[in-house]
């Protein structure tokens, strides 16, 4: 099991700590288990033994995507293209990753547990490149008055008047509150213990951290066919978008049962449809397909009709086939 995998790999570290292979395998462990804050440490211990090692620094911004942290994983897979430009993680990725970005939905957090901001007051993101600061996104408060910011310096999230902004964005680390180092704001455990300045000192509050997060990624989006000859390919599509179901760095969408699948051809710039089984082939580049859109025809339009299918001699055009709905229903969280 890959718990046990990480007890096999702890075991390695504790007599030699710079082993890479061991750092990775067990980064990649600790992945499959969503323990993904711990593996990003491990990368980054990896990447300080090997600088210049892009695939670590791929699998590092993956585990960035994962978690949603988008402008990350942008800067680690652009930073792996540079060391490996034939990198294919990084390159498949950082397209991934660029469309993530551009469809994800404003996220939003609570702190609760200081004496100097409210509980529960709602922090939300903001990305435009003026609110950037560290290439990472800020997060204010709705009444206006704080700023959530990530300090390079210190590797850590920190908390500051709205006042003081532009002397942040200048280097300034100004603040009254401030995570514990090394720890990603959005981390699903709600991170705790930070500490706040009380006008003399700073205390460490055990309790006080972030007390709820909004949505860390848009729902799922669906895709039902219909008019097809062969019934079982009339049914709801749901999408994935993990890496390794994704082909020409594009999403996917897989039926209930878990045969079909339809995947963006970009040889012939259209959506196309297979059984999962060809996943791997078609992913290298096979034109393996039993239906197929119209040419140019985005599958999220809402008049996405015109399919063709292939009845075992000929394409053919069967009336109404294609896409009958496309809706976030039922909405379901992306699982990266």
């Amino acid at each position: 099991s890959q718990a046990q995998a990480v007890k096999d790999w702890d075991a390695v570290l504790s007599c030699a700590p710079t082993n890479v292979p061991a750092l990775i395998g067990r980064a990649k462990a600790k992945r499959y288990l969503g323990d993904l804050q711990s593996a990003l440490s491990d990368y980054d211990f990896a990447l300080c033994v090997e600088t210049d090692n892009a695939s670590i620094m791929a699998n590092r911004a993956q585990t960035h995507l994962e978690l949603g942290l988008f402008r990350q994983a942008i800067k680690g897979f652009a930073g792996a293209l540079a060391m490996d430009s034939r990198n294919a993680v990084a390159s498949n990725g950082k397209a991934l990753a660029l469309r993530q970005e551009q469809d994800a939905p404003v996220r939003t957090l609570t702190l609760r547990g200081f004496k100097r901001v409210p509980n529960h007051v709602p922090f939300v993101e903001q990305k435009r490149d003026e609110d950037i600061v560290n290439d990472c996104e800020t997060y204010w408060s709705t009444d206006g008055k704080h700023v959530l910011y990530f300090c390079k310096q210190e590797s850590r999230w920190k908390g500051g008047q709205a006042l003081d902004f532009e002397k942040i964005k200048k280097g300034d680390i100004s603040c009254f509150i401030a995570a514990p180092p090394h720890f990603n704001i959005l981390m699903p455990e709600l991170v705790k213990r930070w500490q706040e300045w009380d006008g003399n000192e700073w205390v460490k509050r055990m309790r006080a951290g972030v007390s709820s997060l909004g949505p860390l990624q848009p729902p799922l989006r669906t895709v039902t066919l219909a008019g097809f000859l062969r019934s079982g390919l009339n049914t709801l599509y749901t999408e994935r978008r993990q890496l390794n179901y994704c082909v020409a760095s594009r999403e996917t969408y897989w039926s209930g049962c878990e045969r079909f699948f339809l995947f963006w051809c970009r040889k012939e710039l259209r959506w196309k449809g297979s059984c999962t089984r060809h996943l791997g082939k078609i992913r290298a580049g096979e034109l393996s397909s039993f239906m197929s859109a119209p040419l140019g025809v985005d599958i999220l339009a809402p008049t996405g009709k015109g399919w063709f299918e292939f009845n075992g001699s000929t394409w053919i055009t069967p009336p109404g086939t294609g896409v009958s709905h496309v809706g976030p229903e039922p909405l379901q969280p992306r699982t990266v």
